[in-house]
């Protein structure tokens, strides 16, 4: 444990195609944990910004890129903004009885996976 670390609120990061990115690079290069070589109990923790303050403004950090579900069970709560928060949905003709191996041929013709499996997000469009 930290103490204080997990005194910062959470705030996204401004919306410019962060789903894209790796937030848990992003993560990782604001938190820094280093071990003493010497004694494995002890060690130093660094949290840097992530972003600008105003003067008198309230600390906030991005948490990574994690669904509004993970928001929910770990932290306690649902972002009211989250350009990562998405749905991850699996398609797949292992489910499908009747015609499975004509969709399978139509499918691999068209060169479309017969298994699929893709994270949607509202407002983005369908692949």
């Amino acid at each position: 444990l930290i103490p204080l670390a997990d005194m910062v609120n959470y705030a996204a990061l401004p919306d410019d195609g962060a789903h894209k990115r790796n937030h848990q690079e992003l993560f990782l290069k604001y938190h820094r944990i280093t071990v003493n070589p010497h004694d494995a109990a002890t060690g130093t923790a660094e949290i840097f910004a992530d972003r600008d303050f105003a003067s008198g403004s309230m600390i906030v950090e991005s948490y990574g890129d994690n669904p509004n579900n993970m928001y929910l069970r770990y932290f306690g709560f649902v972002p009211e903004t989250n350009p990562t928060d998405c749905r991850t949905v699996h398609f797949s003709l292992q489910q499908a009885k009747e015609s499975r191996d004509q969709k399978a041929a139509l499918l691999r013709d068209a060169r479309i996976p017969a298994q699929v499996k893709h994270c949607f997000r509202l407002g983005e469009a369908v692949p």
